[in-house]
């Protein structure tokens, strides 16, 4: 009998704890799969930023505002070959438990910028026209069951009262990172509003959105922006689309940390499970192994019998577990997109993350068969002889 034969069948001599063995390694490999594309997906909305794209904010926080005049001042710096603007809205609909971002914008101009953001034209005319229009975004429409034509009522939180808005459209996106769960209104409506209201944030904007001429010039065309604004009363700062949204999710993003932390601490789980299992195999093989040692097996052949044990262990978990994640990631997608679709625009499963998940299942099992391989090495031939279990 070849070493190699000899492990597949150790293999099957205790069928129940390797059957609940490899289920629980694929369960493992399963929850890490479906974490990290958690995180994924978390990040997927701005690692798919334009590179042609810049965003201008106030140099201390977001939160402060910017007035709307920059405009014209940022689009005459040379290599600017598009200036919008938007706002955070903010408000409640209903009893405030649907969540869903919602922006005050310069339509024309923004989604002149935004080509991702698709509207059929007799609906994008219709939203043009109407300052108390408003356009939704498909998956947005299909959540809440809004219709072209239905009335929007949002009760103001950043600004009070009640606002109704007509749906004049919806959107669909073009490329797959293109967020299809926001609502856009006119600026122009919230600020003729604001103006009686509010009128010291009267004029002012939340950042601007800028085009490039050449994405390479990004660095300097950000420089000279901020430089046209030094030492005014609202300096501003700005970055790339990218960094943009990555700020921002950074600043909210203490849960994916959790995730990321547990990812890790799951695969320390599965490490347990495997060192687990194979020292139960370790203890009651001691007769077994102290006859192999009398016959001159060496600790590179007990190596073989433990780690290549373990490792088929954890291969055969994690082919399993793979082969549950794809299915389990389309409805966990599903599940996500529904109802954070806010902050999960789109979920799909990494390419790279089954071969990831079985690579990292056969080095776990490998680092699992450590501790018994140690203790299959300190056993002595007299003991393990003696040894009836």
């Amino acid at each position: 009998m070849t070493l190699f034969r000899y492990v597949l069948r150790n293999l099957v001599r205790h069928p129940l704890r390797t059957t609940l063995t490899i289920l629980a390694i694929s369960i493992i490999i399963l929850a890490f799969g479906l974490l990290r594309t958690t995180v994924t997906a978390w990040y997927a909305e701005a690692l798919g930023s334009p590179p042609d794209r810049l965003r201008t904010r106030h140099a201390v926080s977001i939160s402060f505002q910017l007035p709307v005049s920059y405009q014209q001042r940022i689009a005459a710096i040379p290599g600017v070959i598009g200036v919008s603007y938007a706002n955070w809205f903010g408000g409640r609909w209903k009893d405030g438990k649907a969540f869903f971002p919602r922006y005050a914008v310069e339509p024309t101009s923004y989604l002149a910028l935004h080509p991702d953001v698709h509207l059929p034209p007799l609906q994008q005319q219709a939203f043009l026209q109407d300052r108390r229009a408003c356009v939704v975004g498909r998956k947005l429409a299909e959540k809440l069951g809004w219709r072209i034509g239905d009335v929007v009522r949002l009760q103001g939180s950043l600004y009070p009262g009640n606002w109704e808005f007509t749906i004049r459209g919806i959107y669909t996106g073009t490329s797959p990172t293109t967020d299809e769960g926001n609502m856009y209104l006119h600026w122009a409506a919230m600020d003729e509003r604001r103006r009686i209201e509010d009128p010291g944030r009267a004029g002012t904007v939340g950042w601007f959105v800028v085009r490039m001429e050449k994405p390479e010039d990004a660095a300097q065309l950000s420089t000279t922006i901020d430089q046209t604004f030094i030492n005014s009363t609202a300096e501003t700062r700005t970055e790339t689309e990218q960094a943009f949204r990555a700020n921002m999710v950074a600043m909210s993003g203490a849960v994916i940390r959790v995730v990321e932390i547990m990812s890790v601490i799951i695969l320390g789980i599965s490490i347990l499970v495997v060192a687990n299992a194979m020292a139960m195999t370790v203890r009651e093989r001691r007769h077994e192994y102290g006859i192999l040692k009398t016959l001159g097996f060496r600790a590179p052949h007990f190596g073989l019998f433990i780690f290549g044990e373990s490792a088929c262990l954890s291969l055969l978990g994690g082919i399993l577990g793979v082969a549950l994640l794809y299915p389990a990631s389309r409805w966990f997608g599903t599940l996500l997109t529904r109802n954070f679709g806010g902050f999960f625009p789109i979920v799909e499963l990494p390419a790279h993350l089954p071969m990831l998940a079985v690579f990292l299942s056969v080095g776990l099992g490998l680092v699992g068969g450590i501790i018994p391989f140690f203790l299959c090495l300190r056993g002595r031939i007299q003991d393990e002889l003696r040894y009836v279990g």
